[in-house]
């Protein structure tokens, strides 16, 4: 309960910090391209660093996909771009957001939009895994679009507890006023109303979408930090940092996840260099003492590190003392959900700072099912017992 906690703080202090985006879907009968402006205030970029990328490969029938997020990131990530050509991207909004809760539906206990990417091809079949669901714990405030390659696009938008989806005929675009109380009137934000202005009527294109994101960066209080223009058809993002648009650096997604799983910095990929850069192509995330998930490893006590299991499509997580470097937990899990809510499976092993086992059980579903056995730190064993499902079938207690 006390990570779930923690969990929603750090979602809630990402996105309320997150001010001032802009995302956009324009498309034709020959392309569909997204254009977005992540707009943060300098507060968030003090606390949490710079912007990162990390590409998560096919595994189990799921599809690849890349993400953008903040670091930390496993637990929110902004945005996504699937192998399918889908796409996903949040922003933050001024109006109150809250998710309805219908008893008759099952709830998602994980990161939904991680469930769309994996499992989903097209803006329809995301639809109706949001309409399905009950949202479990993850808070992502604000409003998400879905677009897909064929140029189809939605608004997700949670009003006063009731889910409102907005399709899109042609330009669709959002900010941080709700789509559903603009009715048609724009003027509600000026980013907005000027990227309606300058994307009406003209033929879509890179060239269009570029000048129209050029626009309406922000550089005061709230700065653009990262800009990007993604193909859907190609899978194809090219990415701007800090407003300057005549330096792009482009990443392709089918590329990328011949990679494997891997983490980017996003400064680093203009400059390698960049001081904000200090775990990029790792999956690692710091804790403090009470396990609380931290955006640095200034007052880490421990840190997380993520791979891929070579001999299979698991994850592979192992948990260190971050200034003995001594491994402190190892796990292997399915998927990132499954790392979000700690759903354990198959043999898990905690250790003692010295080095030694302080315990090894195994686990099906996140109950002890099999042997565990527990040792102190001098390496004797203190209590063996044997679970079926949860239930204890037999213990030894060495300590007596």
């Amino acid at each position: 309960m006390k990570s779930i906690l923690y969990l929603l703080i750090l979602i809630l202090s990402i996105t309320t910090q997150t001010k001032s985006c802009t995302i956009i879907s324009v498309k034709n009968a020959s392309t569909s391209l997204i254009g977005s402006n992540y707009d943060l205030s300098k507060a968030h970029i003090k606390e949490f660093g710079d912007m990162y990328s990390w590409t998560s490969p096919a595994k189990n029938n799921k599809y690849g996909a890349i993400y953008l997020s903040f670091k930390p990131s496993l637990y929110s990530a902004t945005s996504g771009l699937n192998e399918k050509g889908l796409y996903y991207d949040w922003a933050s909004l001024n109006e109150s957001s809250t998710k309805p809760y219908d008893k008759n539906k099952p709830t998602y206990f994980g990161f939904l939009p991680y469930k769309i990417m994996e499992e989903c091809s097209t803006t329809e079949e995301a639809i109706e895994i949001v309409k399905k669901y009950n949202w479990g714990i993850e808070s992502q405030g604000g409003h998400m679009m879905i677009a897909d390659c064929n140029g189809n696009s939605a608004v997700f938008e949670w009003l006063k507890g009731e889910l409102v989806i907005l399709k899109g005929d042609k330009n669709q675009i959002i900010t941080n006023t709700a789509l559903a109380y603009c009715e048609k009137n724009y003027n509600k934000c000026w980013r907005l109303s000027k990227a309606h202005k300058m994307l009406d009527g003209i033929s879509v294109s890179e060239e269009s979408l570029q000048k129209t994101l050029k626009s309406v960066a922000q550089k005061d209080d709230i700065e653009t930090l990262v800009s990007r223009i993604i193909d859907l058809k190609k899978r194809e993002i090219t990415m701007y940092y800090q407003r300057n648009f005549d330096v792009p650096v482009v990443i392709r997604l089918d590329d990328e996840l011949k990679k494997g799983l891997h983490y980017e910095c996003i400064p680093s990929l203009f400059n390698e260099n960049n001081t904000n850069c200090s775990s990029e192509h790792k999956m690692e995330f710091y804790y403090d003492e009470d396990w609380k998930e931290i955006p640095t490893s200034k007052k880490a006590i421990y840190v997380r590190k993520i791979t891929s299991d070579p001999n299979s499509t698991e994850l592979i997580v192992k948990d260190y003392f971050f200034k003995s470097k001594k491994i402190q937990y190892e796990a292997k899990y399915e998927n990132y959900d499954a790392i979000i809510l700690n759903r354990q499976n198959g043999i898990v092993v905690w250790y003692y700072e010295n080095g030694k086992k302080s315990r090894e059980s195994e686990f099906l579903n996140n109950k002890p099912n099999g042997k565990s056995t527990f040792w102190n730190e001098a390496g004797e064993i203190k209590n063996e017992s044997v679970y079926d499902n949860c239930v204890l079938i037999s213990e030894v207690d060495h300590s007596k």
